[in-house]
Parts: C-alpha cells; structure tokens; sequence
C-alpha cells in the first residue's frame, strides 16, 4: 500500500526488484503480469482464478535481455467474467490439438503472443499444423460438391501468425484477454455433408469430452468451416448439447467491429458480448485413426438433451404426427412403426429415390405382412408404414425417430437419423444398382455405425439393372460431372421388390428389439440381402463376425424359426449368450490344435514349410 501512496519512484523501484528475482530465465509474459499488475497499467480487472499452465509441455526456456515494455508482446489485462473458466485435462488430448496461450482472432487470422513460440521471446516454432489432407465438398442446393469434377477442394494451411506492433485493428494491438472463453476449433473432412459431421465432429467431440474429459462444456465449440463459411444449421444442432454455449463460426468469432463501439451482444462467449483475445485458444484436427467409434452413445447424448427441450411441444408433435399415423396406433406398442425417409424435392431432382415407395408403403399398412400372432414369436402385432421429409425441423426429427421401431431409406444422410433412435430400434437401409457392398464404399457409413448392435442394420442392395435408373447427373451428362463410378452409382434411383422389403420387416418383428435373435439373423446373413432375397456377403469378407459363428441362409423362414426360438428373456438371453462362447471357445481349441500339428509337422520334418499358420 505504501508504494502506491508514495508515487511513481518506488512503483518503478519495485518493477526493478520484480524483474530482478524474476531472472534471466523467466518467459517475459510472467515478467509482463507482474509488471501490470504493480504498476496498475491492466485497463481492466483481472479474475482471481487463471488458465492451467500446464496445458502444454513448456518450449525449451532461453535467455533473453528484457528491453522495456514496448519491446515486446503485451497484455492489457483480462476480460470482467464471472462464467467458469473451461477446465481442459491434456490427458484426454488424444488428437494432438495445439493448446495455444494468448491468441487474438482477426478476420479469420490467428495471431498468437504465445511466448513460448513468439519470435521476441523463443527461438521454437510454433508446432506444425498441416490440414492440407482434409478434404471439402462444395456445397450447393443439389447436396454435396462430389457430383462435379472438381467439386472437392483441399483445405489450405489456416492463417496464423505472431502478433507485431503493426496490428490494423485497436483491439487486437492492445489485446485485453479472456479467461473464461475458450475457443476449440476444429476441422474435419467433408464439413458440409451430415453423415461426415456426424461420423467426425459429434463422435469425437462426444468421446473426447465425455469418456476423456479434455474439456468441459464450457468450450465454445467452432467448426472449421472453409474459410469464412456459415456452419450449417444439422452441425450447430448436433453440437450444442456439448457446450454451454453457442456454436459459433470462426469468420463470426473473429469479426471486427467499428472503432470505438461497445462490442455486440454474443451468445458464444463466457462475457455474453463479442471477444476476440483469449488466454487459451485450441486447435485440432479431428480423423476416425483414433479408436473412438462412439457412434451410438454419441447420438444418444445429444437426443436425451433434445429430449427435454422437446417436452413441452409432446403434444403438438403428437398431434402432427396423427397425420401419417392414427393417435391409437401411436400409443399401441405392439404396432411396428416403420418411418421411410423421403428425399426433398430439390434433392428428388438429383437421384436416390425409391420409385415404388408409393406401393411398398401402401402394402405395408394393408397389413401384407402376415405378422405371427404367437407372443413368444414377437411382440408386434400389426405394422403402420409412413413417409417422413428429414432436416426441415431438426428438433421435430429427433422427437420422430425416438416413437419410430424402424427407419427405412436409400443410403444418404437422412439415415444418420438411426443413432438417435432407441436401443434395440431397427434400420433399413436400401442402395442402387452398382452400389453395392460388394463393388463400392457404402458399408464404412451406417452398417460400420452400427457394428455395436445397438440399432440393428439390415441391408436391401438391388444387383438387378432393371431395377434402377440413372441419376440426374448420369443421365444428362455434362463435361462438369465427376465420372466417378461410385458416385453416379449412388444417386440412382431404385425400385425395391415388396418380397424383399417385406422380408426385412418380417425379420425386424421376429427379432423384436433383441440383440440375441437379431445376432441369428447377423450370423447367417439373413440380414443383409439382394433384391431376389439372396446372401450379399461374400464368404470371407465379413470381418466383425469369427468364421465360427457365420453361415449362409437358403431358407429365410427357417432363419426367423431359428431367431424365434431364443425367448424374450433374460434366461433366454443368457443361454444365447452361453452357447456363442462355446462355439468360440471351441473354435479356439480346434485353431490351437491346428496350430500345434503344424509346429509337430515341421519338427518331424524341417524342410516342410507350415502352410496357413495364423501368427
């Protein structure tokens, strides 16, 4: 207290002796927070509690000579915040983000004081970020920019910088950092297509916060989006139940505002109003090379927070539902409710449409099924088939796919919808011809979502050229069109057969939401058919199923006999679960035995090479 009551000569004696027992090894930012703090030049407060410092391995400390404040970079002190300050454990940092301290945003440019990489203060480098291999359509009313030659474009290195004293924005030259906003930006292939975000961004970010908690939920979450693109609305919803607030953009974080004028009112910040300084600012580049996988779990989180805020619209929802499927039918659960995924008009003119899905849905509800009338063989007794129009009312979306028993759509990004749904619920999931899992890529989307079994996935490919017709794209073929036989493949359109269409139906009842009879189905292939009702799986190729357990159906009834006879109970399920670990066991005791007689053999006889050994 004297100090301050004495004047400016003791309060410079005093920056002297802080200096003095700071050292010669002390990072200048420290000597600066002591410097404004006695000297009182912090133009706003400062909070109590501080940013971790041990959010990232320290660069190796120099020597350097401290040549006066306007040598070097500054803070003017910290934001007034009472909001929580984002707790980050690098522990759960499984993706390598940089970590960075006192970074400002500007216009889309990242510009850090970071002192252990700042060229006054640290011969390191700031650590190497290469997004260069992220990938991106162009997106555009007719979906994603796959459907031209040169509609992927690669993400260039993102713009960042050390800050100088030639800063053009005054806010930025006299940085007042925040503490309790912590912006994650975040990139990932392909930001504009739903099924990649979901598979990217929400996975990740739910395993990363949730099972490792690396951050908290008062991250302000920012997905990197092409430069100064929007984030689309399916991203900002899927994401905002991980973070107290807004999900926000970078070209909006970084915006400047007029000089002199109070910053705008922001939801995406701890202070509520635009900031653009923060005391940590964190990068990453999110892939699927880490063993995340929590698809299912992931979906789950976000609709049980849906699931409140839709509370109050129960009723409303209800009511629009009756439209497509009577009120007694909604509420009766021996009804098999099967929602068919309908593509928008725009998205209609592309391609991907079921051309009979008029007469699949019309025989459905004429009740052509012939569901069986035992209890102990399912607890359906009667099904209602109706159309739905996905990503018009992402909360109503939610709502829908939690009444609904099965989803049933040609492969696209309205079957991302599945993960929400309840465990033990089923999809259907149709593709064109040439677009099989045999000849193409679909399988890495929702069968490889679903390998948990959680929701369970049945697979319709139609392997009959009759039976689709080309795309938009295909058909009216300009220069400008990617060639790409996947890719025109997919946006075909499809007719699937009603005895197709009804076999997975009558294989969705018969398995009645139990992970046990829906595994009979999975071993013999039952659940993944041609349009003639034929096993698509190639011998060999299913790789998530021990060879042990896998055979080839030829009568479907005899399937459903088998899956049937497993009761709906926990004895039941027990005794399943017994006997697949005695066929495992076995097999591994026949695997060893093999193993042996071969090592026998070529003791017996060194010239012998053993043939087929597994490691």
């Amino acid at each position: 207290m004297c100090c301050y009551e004495m004047g400016l000569g003791c309060r410079l004696l005093a920056v002297a002796i802080v200096l003095r027992l700071l050292g010669p090894h002390a990072v200048v930012a420290q000597a600066l927070n002591e410097v404004a703090n006695i000297t009182g030049t912090s133009e706003l407060s400062t909070q109590t509690e501080q940013p971790s410092d041990n959010d990232e391995p320290e660069a190796p400390r120099i020597h350097f000579k401290f040549r006066g404040r306007e040598w070097h970079p500054e803070s003017f002190g910290h934001t007034k915040c009472s909001k929580p300050i984002p707790k980050i454990n690098p522990a759960g940092n499984i993706f390598d983000c940089l970590i960075l301290r006192n970074v400002c945003l500007d216009q889309g440019v990242i510009i850090y004081q970071d002192s252990r990489y700042h060229p006054w203060t640290s011969e390191a480098r700031l650590p190497h970020f290469n997004i260069t291999d992220i990938i991106w359509n162009t997106p555009s009313v007719l979906g994603i920019g796959d459907k031209w030659k040169s509609g992927k474009n690669r993400y260039q290195f993102p713009l960042m910088r050390p800050w100088h004293h030639m800063e053009e924005s005054e806010d930025v030259r006299r940085p007042v950092f925040s503490n309790c906003t912590t912006p994650l930006l975040f990139f990932h292939h392909f930001p504009f297509n739903v099924a990649e975000v979901y598979r990217f961004a929400v996975n990740n970010i739910y395993f990363m916060q949730q099972r490792l908690q690396f951050f908290d939920d008062h991250i302000t979450l920012v997905p990197g989006s092409p430069p100064m693109s929007a984030v689309p609305s399916f991203t900002r919803f899927w994401l905002q139940p991980f973070s107290r607030y807004a999900v926000t953009s970078l070209g909006a974080l970084s915006q400047r505002w007029p000089a002199g004028s109070p910053s705008a009112p922001s939801a995406s910040t701890g202070e509520g109003e635009a900031v653009r300084c923060f005391s940590r600012f964190i990068l990453c580049k999110l892939t699927l090379k880490k063993p995340t996988g929590a698809f299912f779990d992931a979906g789950q989180f976000v609709a049980e927070y849906y699931a409140e805020k839709a509370q109050h619209l129960t009723t409303n929802y209800t009511q629009r539902l009756t439209a497509e499927v009577p009120l007694d039918d909604q509420q009766d659960d021996t009804v098999l409710k099967v929602v068919f995924a309908v593509r928008s008009k725009s998205h209609k003119d592309i391609g991907r449409v079921l051309t009979n899905e008029d007469e699949l849905i019309e025989r459905c509800n004429r009740q052509e099924l012939n569901f069986p009338t035992d209890p102990t063989v399912s607890i359906f007794r009667r099904v209602r088939c109706f159309r739905h129009i996905f990503g018009v009312d992402n909360l109503y979306d939610m709502w829908l796919v939690r009444q609904a028993d099965v989803l049933v759509g040609v492969h696209g990004s309205a079957l991302t919808n599945a993960m929400f749904m309840r465990q033990g619920s089923s999809l259907i999931e149709l593709r064109p011809y040439g677009f099989s899992g045999r000849e193409s890529w679909p399988n890495i989307y929702m069968k490889s979502q679903t390998r948990g079994m959680e929701v369970f996935w049945f697979g319709i490919d139609v392997m009959n050229e009759t039976l689709s017709s080309p795309g938009d794209f295909e058909a009216d073929m300009q220069p400008i069109y990617t060639r790409a036989k996947g890719c025109l493949a997919r946006d075909r359109n499809l007719a699937v057969p009603w005895e197709a269409m009804a076999h997975q139906l009558l294989n969705v009842a018969v398995v009645s939401r139990d992970i046990w009879r829906y595994k009979v189905l999975r071993y013999s292939h039952s659940y993944y058919i041609t349009h003639d009702i034929k096993p698509l799986e190639l011998r060999g190729k299913d790789k998530r199923v021990p060879m042990c357990l896998q055979t080839w159906f030829t009568d479907p009834d005899d399937e459903r006999r088998r899956a049937a006879a497993i009761p709906l109970t926990p004895e039941g399920a027990q005794k399943a679960a017994a006997a697949e670990e005695a066929l495992l066991a076995k097999a591994l005791l026949e695997e060893e035995a093999r193993a042996n007689a071969a090592v026998h053999a070529a003791v017996q006889d060194p010239d012998q090479v053993p043939q087929n050994v597994d490691g």
